[in-house]
């Protein structure tokens, strides 16, 4: 009993160590680990006070920690704060200028807060499929560019995406995304 308790306390040892690596945090950083648990479950209860409350302390703590800063954006999103959804994906995209994941957020709210040529700048300056963070970028672009009515750029950034033989985690939405760019170009054999 003893050694089945070690192994699987040595194995949540593994996996925090795990996590923490892939977020770019030290062995004396776990608190940093746990407020940003904390913030994406306030996220998903919708616990909007709590989630403003833990990401500000953690930006304190940690300002150059990404996850909080685009989580505290999508709070703001979801709670219909676009000013403020706004100001937060500039500043993360300031601070994390090579995150495609950041700049896809920052595109995609200058589009909805009515500044199309803004996002399309930004758009243009998307970095490469890849993410420090490994997030799904692929399909944010996408996204985006699908908004901006760019159905070309859909479709070459699926050539893209294959040619490099990249996987998106999220690959259902550049499939959906090229099916549409394929009909809205009146090719509805490929669409």
């Amino acid at each position: 009993m003893a050694s089945s308790v070690q192994t699987t306390a040595n194995q949540a040892k593994a996996a925090v160590a795990d996590i923490m690596e892939q977020m770019n945090l030290g062995s004396d950083e776990f608190d940093v680990a746990l407020d940003h648990d904390r913030i994406l479950l306030s996220l998903r209860a919708n616990e909007f006070e709590t989630l403003t409350k833990v990401a500000r302390r953690l930006i304190e703590r940690k300002p150059d920690f990404r996850p909080a800063w685009t989580n505290l954006n999508a709070a703001w999103v979801q709670w219909g704060r676009l000013h403020e959804a706004l100001d937060t994906a500039q500043r993360t995209v300031e601070k994390c200028p090579e995150s495609g994941y950041a700049v896809c957020n920052l595109a995609r709210l200058l589009y909805i807060s009515g500044d199309q040529r803004a996002a399309r700048e930004i758009a243009d300056r998307i970095p490469d499929t890849a993410d420090p963070a490994g997030q799904d970028v692929v399909g944010k672009r996408a996204e985006l560019y699908g908004l901006l009515g760019d159905f070309d750029a859909i479709l070459a950034l699926d050539k893209e995406v294959e040619r490099v033989s990249l996987e998106p985690p999220n690959a259902v939405v550049l499939r959906h995304m090229v099916a549409v760019a394929h009909s809205r170009n009146g090719d509805i054999e490929n669409a």
